[in-house]
């Protein structure tokens, strides 16, 4: 895995204020130099990403289960605005259906994780996303396996 070491900026939309919480300190304790802005819903996300002259996240993380636009509706969305081309799209949800997995990919997404259960979890997780070569990682139906949550969490 080539190193990444630019500074990235990161977006993390998830309704749970713990997890908000938690994807925060989580962050923090991986010493990156990343920035981050947490958004409680996929509406607040879109209008970050519609303000005029905005740095656009390098990374987008979300949550699949919000109300009123869920995860897939949110990813469906960005994917088909050409000013987000670039940005990196990582699900996160409790669920790992190869079902589910293939409907996030369809929808957009670079990765699926299964949300990470412990902290240190989120720790090794947000490390090793930040270190990807991303030029491997095309939203591509049907790439859903197991081992993402494995590599990623590892």
């Amino acid at each position: 895995m080539k190193e990444q070491n630019t500074v990235k900026r990161l977006l993390f939309i998830d309704d749970d204020p713990e997890d908000l919480e938690t994807f925060n300190e989580a962050l923090l304790a991986t010493n990156s130099s990343a920035t981050l802005k947490l958004l409680s819903n996929g509406f607040a996300a879109l209008e970050e990403l519609d303000k005029p002259m905005a740095l656009l996240p390098d990374i987008i993380f979300v949550d699949w289960n919000m109300p009123n636009i869920n995860g897939i509706e949110f990813l469906r969305e960005v994917k088909d605005r050409p000013e987000c081309i670039l940005i990196k799209l990582i699900m996160i949800s409790t669920s790992a259906t190869e079902e589910g997995m293939n409907q996030a990919f369809d929808a957009g997404a670079h990765l699926y994780i299964q949300k990470p259960d412990s902290f240190n979890e989120w720790v090794n997780f947000i490390s090793r996303v930040l270190r990807l070569d991303w030029e491997l990682y095309y939203p591509v139906p049907n790439r859903a396996h197991s081992k993402w949550k494995k590599n990623l969490t590892a």
